[in-house]
């Protein structure tokens, strides 16, 4: 069976010049020039993360998800070493539960959702990616980025091309057990707006983004807890965020590398 729809057929340069490549695993921080020589040397998968915007604790900015998935998919993609990673979508549906809404909270219907996810994968589909990974930072992003890599796998039956959706990328229960049992640390939820700002989320944005969560601020306040945890030393909290980290990405790559090859 073909595709529903043939690839477009893309512009190229007819003397292009000579580019040395770029270290960078970003797409959006790449010229045109750099990405094709990229594909061409072989780098033909990519993430497309979702990430969100919304409300967290008082000192935790609204690009959280997006500071986290510059830390998390930069390593990912590097570890897959034939990888490269799409600008992240930050326009989400929100939760679901009663979280919200708060001011800072924007958020998409799952219809619009669904059919920018599809716009965007079908263009990497049509620049030449062959194995197109879907994860998501944000509880929101999940349900779209699944219903849609069913729907385009079903679509693309016959292609060279794949969609994936890396549900382990959010395995909060894994993360969790690692920070419990691992780590040591053991939470209490407030009773009343916490908002999402947890030893997770902290104890990665010290390390990766320490501006993106108000460190200095959170110093200045005398506010070094979270969920009941004493956040001193701060030095061993940062380096707890980079073993967070650690693990969850390397969870996700054995989860891609396991997609595109099979059991």
């Amino acid at each position: 069976m073909q595709d529903v729809a043939p690839a477009r057929s893309l512009k190229v340069y007819t003397d292009p010049p000579a580019i040395k490549p770029t270290d960078s695993v970003f797409m959006d921080d790449m010229t045109w020039s750099e990405i094709t020589a990229a594909l061409k040397a072989g780098k033909t998968t990519v993430i497309l993360p979702a990430g969100g915007l919304e409300a967290t604790g008082p000192f935790i900015t609204l690009n959280k998800h997006q500071n986290m998935l510059r830390a998390s998919t930069d390593i990912i993609a590097r570890k897959l070493g034939n990888a490269l990673v799409a600008p992240v979508v930050r326009y989400v549906p929100p939760d679901d539960g009663e979280r919200g809404p708060y001011v800072g909270d924007f958020n998409i219907s799952l219809a619009a959702y669904k059919s920018t996810l599809a716009d965007i994968i079908t263009a990497l589909k049509d620049a030449g990616f062959k194995e197109i990974i879907l994860i998501g930072d944000h509880q929101g992003a999940q349900k779209g980025l699944k219903e849609v890599a069913a729907e385009l796998t079903s679509q693309w039956a016959g292609s060279s091309a794949h969609v994936r959706f890396v549900p382990e990328y959010y395995d909060r229960s894994a993360v969790q057990n690692y920070i419990k049992n691992t780590l040591g640390i053991t939470e209490t939820r407030p009773s009343g707006g916490g908002f999402g700002d947890n030893y997770y989320n902290t104890a990665i944005l010290f390390a990766v983004n320490p501006e993106g969560i108000r460190l200095k601020q959170r110093v200045e306040a005398n506010t070094l807890t979270v969920n009941g945890v004493d956040l001193k030393p701060i030095e061993k909290t940062i380096a707890n965020g980079k073993h967070i980290l650690e693990m969850q990405t390397d969870q996700t790559v054995k989860a891609i590398q396991k997609a595109i090859t099979g059991p």
